[in-house]
């Protein structure tokens, strides 16, 4: 018996579920990962960044391991929907409990937190496939792209008008509780599909066995093809110092430029604002030049843009040019993520599409877990502070650069 109400059977109901809970999970990524827990962890709790840094090297280090064995139970048993409830519901919950005991207890909601959003990403992504079609995934994965970013400025808007007031635990509550609101339509309408391997093996030894063999497949592939090994060498270091930025420049603009966390919202709320007009502009420039084109222009952009970053205070310049970087490094940023999926496309064998994904995955999430670590290590562990941490970013974007000035394409958008 079907006890889901009528409206929920419209064929547009899961297509618009699937789209508000991108900005679901965005209010998670900017509003507690990126601006709340670091703030309060630092300035209420006396951590400092080896505790934000170590902490999420650590969430990431699991999600590095546990991602694709649960990809692959998923895909082996057809229960997206219900690995997505899961894990849906254990980053909200870590969200809500965040502050209700002690610090240690505090960070280990954190990093569960981090790591069930990542994870149920998995399932997020894969369920795209059944809310769209070949037609319109495009569209459609687009609006995911830009509610997101919608999700973003919420977050930053919230925080910053009730922080001061209501304190980082409860803006860090009612930003879980719109995480509810916005993920709920989907876990309540998506479907698990049949297993399309009902006589494989489905025990987890059996699955966590399968997973490994594909991936070690796929890194054996490896030695045959240079650009696709270029570019995962390139993807691992840009990445790392996306990833070691985006976690730590909110505490290194309060901390080491001394500006108010006013200042720090606006600036953050700036670059998001600017990362949405710029990604469609970006986006025609890659059907016109080529994908490669613009991932070098936004590398290189970064890399500029974190040299900058390190000589305002080592140069004593005004504090006011950061905000000029922040606006300007959300363009770039935003040239990146939207050159990516098309450069894999362009050079992935026809077959193996999910395979190059995969593996772009596994680099993506490795260096998640290099970058927070090298700079807890750089900035307190070494003792050698901030400045050198971002100095430290600025080189793997350099390096990243060599990777990806080896790549050489037939033709600009293929």
């Amino acid at each position: 018996m079907n006890l889901r109400p009528a409206f929920l059977k419209s064929p547009n109901i899961p297509v618009i579920a699937w789209i508000t809970y991108d900005t679901g999970n965005t209010v998670f990524f900017t509003g507690v990962m990126g601006l709340l827990f670091p703030l309060w962890i630092t300035k209420v709790m006396g951590g400092d960044d080896a505790t934000l840094g170590f902490t999420l090297a650590i969430a990431m280090a699991i999600v590095f391991v546990i991602s694709p064995i649960l990809g692959t139970v998923s895909d082996q048993t057809g229960k997206r929907r219900s690995f997505l409830v899961v894990f849906t519901i254990l980053f909200i919950t870590s969200g809500l409990l965040i502050g209700v005991s002690g610090l240690e207890v505090s960070i280990a909601f954190f990093a569960l937190g981090v790591i069930a959003i990542h994870t149920a990403d998995i399932f997020y992504n894969a369920l795209l496939e059944d809310v769209s079609n070949p037609k319109n995934m495009g569209m459609i994965a687009g609006l995911g792209v830009g509610l997101g970013y919608l999700g973003a400025i919420v977050a930053v808007l919230i925080s910053f008008m009730w922080m001061d007031t209501l304190g980082h635990l409860n803006v860090i509550r009612i930003l879980s509780i719109l995480m509810l609101s916005l993920t709920l339509p989907l876990m309540l309408v998506a479907k698990d599909k049949p297993s399309q391997h009902p006589t494989e093996k489905s025990s987890m030894p059996a699955l966590a066995h399968l997973s490994l063999h594909r991936i070690i497949t796929a890194i054996k592939t490896l030695r045959t093809e240079a650009i696709w090994t270029r570019f995962l060498v390139a993807r691992f270091w840009y990445m790392w110092a996306i990833n070691a930025a985006g976690a730590f420049l909110v505490l290194y603009g309060i901390e080491t430029l001394r500006l108010t966390d006013q200042q720090v919202h606006i600036v953050m709320l700036l670059g998001i604002i600017t990362g949405i007009p710029s990604g469609v502009i970006w986006g025609k420039l890659v059907d016109i030049i080529g994908p490669l084109a613009i991932l070098k222009t936004g590398v290189a952009g970064l890399f500029i843009l974190l040299c900058g970053t390190a000589l305002i205070p080592l140069l004593n310049l005004p504090s006011w040019i950061w905000g000029i970087i922040g606006i300007l490094s959300g363009i770039a940023v935003a040239g990146v993520y939207v050159a990516e999926r098309p450069f894999v496309l362009s050079i992935a064998r026809p077959g193996r599409i999910g395979e190059y994904f995969s593996l772009n995955s596994m680099s993506g999430r490795l260096s998640a877990v290099a970058g927070p670590f090298s700079w807890g290590v750089i900035a307190v562990t070494l003792g050698l502070g901030q400045i050198a941490a971002v100095i430290w970013l600025t080189g793997c974007l350099c390096l990243a650069l060599i990777a990806l000035s080896g790549i050489k394409l037939n033709q600009p958008g293929s």
